[in-house]
């Protein structure tokens, strides 16, 4: 079954504070320059503008203060809700923030605003949101989109069964931290990278971009920023246990060519040959990827940090 916008759903998780991880306060960014927060509000514009999912079919998690079951519960209502009053087919779930083990064994947890380091149950951990993905969410593509440190961790817990398909697209391998890029506007670097492919696309690819397609363009837009700097990039890969789903046309490419002759401008003619709307300006602007801070760059780009660490051993 095709994509169709007016079809799917989206849910926001995440956090920009941890109050009950000391090792992550950060007061470093400016109030109005927080990293996580930015990355979150610019891929909400461009689920509710570019790719256009309705008003009510997007709901946001992040920064909310209640507890990781509440949240959990929440969405379970939701995604129950939606499907019983519309015909949905696909849903996606993006989580920006810190990612890590808080106990013993292979759990993988996502942190939100009121987790307690000393307290597992107090973050999400990945298994029941893929319980979500197989009870509530059984009959719909799931895509579960992470930006945090070891984000590649959560495929070793991918439903062995589900109708319509369950994907993965992580920015970190298992034992990789993920960055934040600190510039004009700060992002985490794998959504600005994200942002930067959605918004570019390439002539050379369909009308329309799967998640195979978003993989590559990302790598590209790492490499050409970052050159041979030795840093950590974003590992980006797409995984199934159904139905091929990283192959399906979601994202409206912004660069593809009508003609060998006539090729559809970036961003504003390509919005309007696609019926898009056009995405936010703040999006279109590349703050600048940067490099690791013990690197000496006499280039045009500037530092990267890592996202934080827990205990001031484990980074995440």
């Amino acid at each position: 079954m095709p994509f169709d916008a007016k079809k799917a759903l989206v849910v926001l998780l995440g956090a920009e504070e941890w109050p009950g991880c000391p090792a992550l306060v950060d007061n470093s960014y400016p109030q109005n320059n927080n990293p996580f927060r930015n990355s979150v509000e610019e891929i909400e514009k461009y689920f509710r503008g570019t790719l256009g999912i309705e008003e009510t079919h997007l709901k946001s998690w992040f920064n909310s203060t209640g507890k990781a079951n509440t949240i959990l519960e929440e969405i379970e209502d939701f995604i129950t809700n939606k499907t019983s009053q519309n015909e949905m087919t696909d849903i996606f779930f993006y989580y920006v923030g810190h990612g890590t083990h808080l106990e013993k064994g292979d759990h993988y947890h996502l942190l939100v605003h009121s987790t307690k380091i000393t307290k597992p149950s107090s973050a999400i951990q990945i298994g029941r949101l893929f319980e979500i993905m197989k009870v509530e969410a059984n009959n719909l593509r799931c895509y579960l989109i992470l930006d945090a440190c070891f984000s590649e961790t959560a495929y070793d817990f991918l439903p062995d069964t589900h109708q319509k398909g369950v994907g993965l697209f992580y920015s970190s391998g298992k034992t990789e931290q993920s960055l934040v890029v600190e510039g004009e506007r700060n992002f985490t670097l794998f959504t600005q990278s994200l942002l930067e492919s959605l918004n570019k696309g390439d002539k050379t690819l369909p009308q329309w971009l799967s998640f195979n397609d978003l993989t590559g363009l990302i790598k590209e837009f790492v490499v050409k920023n970052h050159g041979s700097q030795e840093i950590p990039a974003p590992r980006c890969g797409f995984h199934h246990r159904s139905d091929e789903i990283e192959k399906i046309a979601i994202f409206p490419n912004p660069s593809y060519s009508l003609s060998k002759t006539e090729e559809v401008p970036l961003i504003e003619g390509a919005t309007q040959d696609l019926n898009k709307p056009k995405p936010s300006a703040e999006v279109t602007k590349n703050p600048g990827v940067v490099v690791n801070q013990v690197v000496n760059n006499k280039g045009p780009i500037g530092k990267q940090v890592y996202m934080g660490n827990v205990n001031g051993t484990v980074n995440i």
